[in-house]
């Protein structure tokens, strides 16, 4: 905490604001409801069973005379994070719904950090970037996604893919280059598994616009404080890791539009 103070204070304090949905107050604690029980937890909370016995469920019984499971968006059967849930189903032996809505506000936390370090890749102050990234994750609009934890998780990754094109941007080495843009495949297959296909619509209109801002040289000196930027590298980069993520979820991504699609 006290070599980044800041950073911490951005992952932090969305906790500390959402204390009563996170805990247990004298036996009590505020129980998110909408679509969050019959619409993601009980799908959680299968989808753990499985993994926590090393099995992968593939199908579901429990719709209809049976459903796929791997390509229901609702399932977010293939969001890296399950690995550290099934860990921790096993270590607590459970899940429960209280563990599944601190799971959704880590969401909002994760949001709140990507857009404080964002910020700073852009040399926005401290106090200011904090204040900033504090404001959004912790607004209506946001904590409103509490309610559809897949959307919250989808969104909390858009900030990192901003930060990771921000940091590839302006990388002045190949070794540079490639640990970005390994960061940046990693948040788009984040962003593409996290379970709310609505939201990834939003990436060109959302990316492409930022993009937009690297070509055009009076702007990009005074967003990303560069004149001559190299584009190969740059590129080279962007490429492998839209190729990679794609490469990675374009099963899943097909599968799961055939599911909608009859659905």
């Amino acid at each position: 905490f006290s070599r980044y103070p800041y950073g911490t204070a951005a992952f932090l304090i969305p906790f500390l604001f959402l204390l009563p949905y996170v805990t247990t107050i004298s036996g009590h604690n505020v129980s998110l409801g909408n679509d969050f029980g019959p619409f993601y937890y009980v799908y959680k909370a299968y989808l753990l069973d499985f993994l926590s016995q090393g099995i992968f469920p593939m199908w579901s019984p429990s719709e209809a005379a049976g459903f796929p499971f791997f390509s229901n968006p609702l399932a977010q059967a293939f969001y890296p994070a399950n690995v550290l849930l099934a860990f921790f189903y096993n270590v607590n032996d459970g899940y429960t719904r209280l563990d599944h809505q601190v799971f959704t506000i880590t969401a909002i936390a994760w949001f709140s950090l990507g857009l404080f370090v964002w910020l700073r890749s852009l040399r926005v102050e401290n106090r200011h970037a904090l204040f900033a990234a504090l404001v959004m994750a912790l607004s209506y609009k946001m904590t409103e996604l509490l309610r559809f934890p897949n959307a919250a998780h989808e969104a909390a990754w858009y900030p990192w893919i901003f930060y990771t094109l921000t940091r590839m941007f302006t990388a002045q080495t190949w070794k540079s280059v490639c640990y970005w843009s390994a960061g940046l495949g990693a948040s788009l297959i984040c962003l593409f598994t996290a379970g709310y296909p609505y939201y990834v619509y939003y990436l060109p209109f959302l990316a492409g616009p930022y993009m937009l801002f690297m070509l055009i040289p009076a702007v990009r000196t005074v967003i990303f404080g560069i004149e001559k930027p190299n584009w190969r590298k740059f590129l080279t980069g962007f490429s492998a890791a839209s190729a990679a993520s794609l490469l990675t979820c374009g099963p899943y991504l097909f599968h799961m539009a055939q599911t909608i699609e009859l659905t």
